[in-house]
């Protein structure tokens, strides 16, 4: 996390590319020789998380 940005925003974006990375790569031992695996995840993961935080 980049502290010297002093904007949630930008805080935020790193915590939505961690959790992103997180769920690939514990996602991927089942997963990942699906077609489209790489190509599609951090996309669903992104909307998962959008939807997660629309209910708060």
């Amino acid at each position: 996390m980049n502290q010297t940005a002093n904007n949630h925003a930008v805080f935020s974006r790193a915590q939505r590319e961690a959790i992103t990375k997180r769920v690939i790569e514990a996602m991927r031992p089942k997963y990942g020789r699906m077609y489209g695996f790489d190509a599609s995840m951090p996309a669903n993961v992104e909307l998962a998380i959008r939807l997660v935080g629309s209910y708060y």
